[in-house]
């Protein structure tokens, strides 16, 4: 059930509740001040009728026909009789003559209203009072005076007053229920509106929720555009992962080709050959293990070791003269003595490789690599002598996807993947043509921060 129809049935439950109660209090309250009026009405007459008697030795006296002239007649709606001690019928009017009706006798000095029926099935209210009455000589006898009047029309306009009551309340329930159901409408419009926007984001008809809801819905909509945000940015963060994986394993498995290719000359040995597949395997898991830490923690690193360029660098140099042998490259690597880097190893290896493999793949028949420092920084560059890389082109190089030569391998994701890597640890990355008229791309860490000698 919707929030609305719920909260319109609890409203019904509650309004109606309080309707009824309402409407039983004003029906007893009207039955009330009907029988008080009518018990009122009927004092006074039997005061009237009091007026009349006497005792005359320890029997009643009343005339045949009272100055109430609705007394003397047969058909009228007004009765009346007189109880002697023995509670037989003393006296009673022309109206009571074809009536028989028992009441009960009160004590002497007590009022005694109720409801009487006689035995035609007709209903009277009826107020008897008892007294004890002195004769001549004194002698106490005593009487009950009872009066009893027609209750048909007092219940006719009784009901219809339960009915205008009934009416008026389910009326004004239905009023109260159509405010309430106006109210609910209103008021869970804006609720109404971020469902739709949701179904609508859930569709793909919608980017992000608006921010004009009301003033308790905002921050619950930009809540839910933070989390939205953030799922995107996971979900991104895996695809690029899943590509970095992807590009990172090439490397490995070119190696792995061309190893096969030398086992199939027997060029190698079957030592130097299982060593060599070894390394490679325990590189791709080391490969695989880095990139899902890095797509579940995003970019930040987690174990830093002093990572010896020389080493690092030597080793991806030799894995890309077997990928590349078919093109000869010569290679120079340049390295300050003694000079390493604190940081995440694999980060190191993908920087190292990528920017080497670019080299190795768009260089003619040179590659030359440096890494020195100096008080602030330590430094990394790598050259090629291919045909460089235009400066119109130097930025976008580094996005996904992008490469400059269409011909050449590769899926457009190394570079883009260096950059990720150099802004955790604040690399600065430099793009410039070298003595040989080719690219030349430097970096410079800084030393206070993640490197160490």
């Amino acid at each position: 059930m919707s929030i609305a129809g719920r909260l319109f049935v609890i409203s019904f439950l509650i309004l109606g509740f309080i309707a009824l109660v309402v409407a039983i209090g004003l029906s007893k309250a009207h039955s009330l001040s009907v029988e008080t009026l009518i018990r009122e009405r009927l004092k006074l007459i039997n005061y009237s009728l009091l007026s009349e008697a006497d005792n005359y030795n320890g029997e009643i006296y009343l005339p045949a026909e009272v100055n109430d002239e609705r007394f003397n007649e047969q058909d009228s709606f007004l009765l009346a009789q007189v109880y002697d001690e023995q509670g037989n019928l003393a006296w009673r009017s022309i109206s009571t003559a074809n009536h028989s009706i028992e009441l009960p006798q009160p004590e002497a000095g007590q009022w005694l209203f109720g409801l009487a029926v006689d035995e035609q099935g007709q209903n009277y209210y009826s107020l008897s009072y008892g007294t004890s009455w002195p004769d001549e000589f004194g002698r106490h006898s005593p009487f009950v005076f009872s009066v009893l009047e027609k209750a048909d029309e007092y219940q006719s306009r009784q009901r219809n007053v339960y009915w205008i009551i009934t009416i008026s309340t389910a009326l004004v329930l239905l009023t109260l229920l159509a405010l309430q159901w106006l109210i609910v409408k209103l008021s869970l419009k804006p609720l109404a509106k971020l469902s739709g926007d949701i179904q609508a984001l859930n569709s793909g008809n919608k980017g992000k929720l608006e921010k004009n809801y009301s003033r308790d819905l905002n921050p619950m909509a930009l809540d839910l555009n933070l989390m939205i945000d953030n799922e995107r940015r996971q979900r991104q963060r895996y695809h690029d992962r899943m590509a970095d994986l992807s590009h990172s394993l090439k490397t490995p498995l070119s190696v792995l080709r061309g190893l096969s290719h030398e086992a199939e000359e027997e060029l190698i040995e079957n030592k130097q050959l299982s060593q060599s597949m070894n390394k490679q395997l325990r590189r791709m898991r080391d490969i695989v293990d880095y990139q899902l830490q890095r797509a579940v923690t995003g970019d930040q690193q987690a174990s830093f070791v002093a990572v010896p360029i020389e080493q690092e660098v030597s080793a991806v140099l030799k894995a890309l003269h077997k990928v590349y042998f078919d093109k000869g490259i010569e290679s120079t690597l340049k390295v300050e003595p003694g000079l390493s880097v604190y940081a995440d190893e694999q980060d190191m290896a993908e920087v190292f490789g990528n920017l080497c493999d670019n080299a190795f793949k768009y260089g003619c028949s040179k590659v030359e690599v440096n890494a020195w420092r100096d008080k602030s920084a330590w430094y990394f560059s790598v050259s090629d002598d291919g045909p460089g890389i235009p400066e119109t082109e130097r930025d976008s190089i580094f996005e996904r996807g992008v490469r400059l030569d269409s011909q050449a391998e590769g899926q457009g994701f190394g570079l883009a993947l260096v950059r990720e890597i150099l802004a955790s640890y604040r690399a600065d990355l430099k793009i410039e043509h070298n003595q040989w008229g080719g690219a030349k791309i430097q970096l410079k860490f800084p030393r206070n921060i993640r490197s160490s000698e």
